[in-house]
């Protein structure tokens, strides 16, 4: 059965991650950058012939036109940037009122990436007129989203649980199945931001493991947090200044990161949510193989929708299931390998095979944290889902990456009002 297929899946990266973290940041630069001067990193890719036939079908299913805003969300180093800037500029058309935004998470991916840009100014004079950002932001949807709509929920309407699966770090299915069985009114006044009281402590700890007490007290803390009703007792101690209730001044000092927290990890995110970029923002919306790399990436998908403009495209890619990559290097390396070079050149194809080798490996680990849990690649029915699920229609998939195909591309539209 598919459901419980996915099911366990899911308990079972929840398990790997429990007890591990992961330093984004730190993997995601040295991914992107590489772990030295010498190397490339990522624009080590463009080399690839598969690589850049992936690009021209990302590029050409995008079909991005002068006059339009243009999004290229998790950007990395720019190599989809570079290419749809490109397209705009190669047509030679007036390219005014055209706006070109990319976002990451890395700063130093961010510089390559708008250098890029400024490079391809230079041979394309006309590509000065548009209007360019380039924005380092945390594409992972806010980990306090969720807990924020039920706070906000009318009072007759009950909070349930289950719309917090899949939303929390160290909220586990498991545990919200187990905690199904505490009493409605009990848990929405839980998860609403109810202080608890001695009372319904002692009914709690009766009726549930230490663990799960736990787990509510971290869900009514983070709740409280978006009311601004949390005292210093509820920061970790190294963050607290005296004691009592928080004054609205302290308040603004405070992140989800300083609450003191058993079992959830809620990020580092302000009560008002993270920063975004502006509804209905741009016409057309690029995610380049980075889908998977997000905890809600469903979360995602929605955010992306908002941000379009009516009539608006989206563009997402991952890597398929199961994939495997390294034919596309192994050939690369053949290919290398095989050429006749003068002496001059003979460093540089060292180099390159070198360069290859080292990117094969990153690569080889990234897959690795995909089997571990980390990260997650969808196949066709996942992505299909997603996208139905945040409103999009006229959906299409294409395969693209190499032969066999490696890669999973889907479009889709924002419906007109």
């Amino acid at each position: 059965d598919r459901t419980e297929l996915l099911d366990l899946l899911t308990r079972e990266r929840e398990r790997v991650m429990e007890n591990e973290e992961l330093d984004a940041r730190r993997y995601w630069k040295g991914y992107l950058i590489g772990e030295s001067e010498e190397e490339e990193g990522y624009d080590f890719y463009r080399k690839l012939t598969d690589f850049k036939e992936f690009l021209d079908d990302e590029v050409s299913l995008l079909n991005p036109e002068p006059g339009e805003s243009i999004a290229d969300l998790g950007c990395g180093t720019g190599l989809v940037s570079e290419a749809i800037l490109s397209s705009l500029a190669v047509n030679g058309t007036d390219l005014r009122g055209t706006r070109f935004t990319a976002v990451d998470l890395i700063d130093e991916a961010l510089v390559k990436a708008e250098k890029k840009y400024q490079k391809l100014c230079t041979s394309y004079p006309e590509l000065k007129v548009v209007k360019d950002s380039w924005i380092s932001m945390d594409l992972e949807p806010d980990a306090l989203a969720g807990l924020r709509n039920i706070v906000k929920q009318p009072e007759d309407i009950p909070a349930v649980i289950t719309d917090l699966r899949e939303r929390i770090k160290g909220l586990q299915s498991e545990t919200i199945h187990r905690l199904e069985s505490i009493p409605k009114t009990m848990m929405s006044d839980i998860l609403k931001g109810n202080r608890i009281g001695i009372e319904m402590q002692k009914e709690l700890d009766s009726n549930t493991s230490a663990g799960d007490s736990l787990v509510l007290t971290d869900l009514n803390r983070a709740a409280r947090f978006i009311l601004g009703d949390i005292d210093e007792e509820d920061l970790k101690p190294s963050r607290r200044r005296g004691s009592g209730r928080l004054s609205s001044n302290r308040l603004v000092q405070v992140r989800s990161s300083d609450l003191l927290l058993a079992a959830m990890n809620l990020g580092d995110w302000s009560r008002e949510g993270k920063p975004s970029l502006d509804d209905s923002s741009f016409d057309v919306i690029c995610g380049s193989l980075f889908l998977s790399y997000l905890f809600v990436p469903g979360e995602a998908v929605k955010e992306f929708f908002r941000m379009l403009k009516p009539d608006g495209r989206l563009l997402i890619s991952t890597m398929k299931p199961d994939s495997d990559i390294s034919g596309i290097f192994t050939r690369y390396i053949q290919e290398q390998s095989s050429m006749d070079t003068g002496s001059d050149l003979k460093e540089r194809k060292e180099d390159n095979l070198r360069e290859a080798r080292s990117m094969l490996n990153e690569a080889a680990a990234l897959f690795t944290l995909e089997e571990d849990g980390w990260f997650r690649f969808f196949d066709e029915h996942e992505l299909i889902t997603m996208m139905r699920n945040a409103g999009f229609t006229n959906i299409r998939v294409t395969e693209s990456l190499g032969k066999p195909a490696q890669a999973l591309i889907i479009t889709g539209r924002k419906k007109k009002v």
